[in-house]
């Protein structure tokens, strides 16, 4: 990787090996310390950009398809959040639990506690670090 720190806009990106490396909270920080330090962050043509891994993970994540999240990134556990989604979806309440992360749900498969699943565009074989 180059940085030159005369650019006048700079941009970094990232794959998932990155972020999923063990080291992956550190080695973001990193990038994100270099982009502030060379003042590329907050202005047009710069940026740090870390590149999803499967197919508009970023969308459906940015659709509140996280089981933590609604759309936006807002949580599920804020009353004034979920309020107003119930007046834009004109729905009852919602639950303000949290759900499930991919690893949760794979320790819940293991404990019996989940009994089957329906998949669909993704292949957890593929995509998850610990095939077993």
């Amino acid at each position: 990787m180059q940085v030159h720190p005369t650019a006048k806009a700079g941009m970094i990106f990232w794959g998932m090996g990155v972020s999923q490396h063990v080291h992956g909270t550190n080695n973001s920080r990193c990038l994100i310390s270099l982009a502030l330090m060379c003042g590329h962050v907050g202005r047009p043509g710069t940026g740090l950009h870390p590149l999803r891994g499967q197919n508009n993970v970023q969308g459906a994540s940015d659709a509140g398809l996280i089981p933590m999240f609604l759309p936006d990134y807002q949580n599920v556990t804020d009353d004034g959040v979920r309020s107003l989604f119930q007046e834009i979806w004109e729905t009852d309440d919602f639950s303000s639990e949290k759900g499930l992360t991919v690893v949760e749900i794979m320790d819940s498969v293991h404990e019996g506690t989940i009994k089957g699943m329906y998949i669909l565009g993704e292949n957890p074989a593929m995509s998850d670090p610990d095939l077993n």
